[in-house]
């Protein structure tokens, strides 16, 4: 009775100790885990503490200061044509996909494309 009273004892002990360690192990991950999502705001990659200077941005603000005007041609495709041409991106360079299975087939077709680009 004692031997089996010692093996109950032993089995606990051992049980918790295996339950402490996998509570350790699973506490210092989740402590690596938090430090390798955690990006701080001013990463190289982010900036967000920093002004924006991306071409779009760049656009907007000549706009605004009336240093760049933009051109509307309503038979191609309004501003878009003059927008890309102040952004130095080439109206060749823009893909267009059309799928027969969209479902605005019903205004979309290869007569007339969903781009203003393209409607000439």
């Amino acid at each position: 009775m004692q031997t089996r009273y010692i093996e109950t004892v032993r089995l606990r002990i051992l049980s918790s100790a295996s339950l402490i360690a996998i509570a350790a192990a699973v506490w210092a991950g989740a402590e690596r885990l938090e430090d390798t999502l955690y990006v701080p705001p001013d990463h190289p990659a982010i900036q967000y503490t920093k002004q924006p200077s991306d071409p779009v941005n760049q656009l907007d603000k000549k706009l605004a200061a009336a240093q760049a005007h933009l051109d509307y041609a309503p038979a191609s495709g309004g501003y878009l044509a003059s927008v890309l041409k102040q952004l130095n991106i080439n109206t060749d360079s823009q893909v267009l996909v059309f799928s027969r299975g969209s479902i605005q087939t019903n205004r979309i077709s290869p007569p007339h494309p969903p781009s203003p680009l393209l409607q000439r």
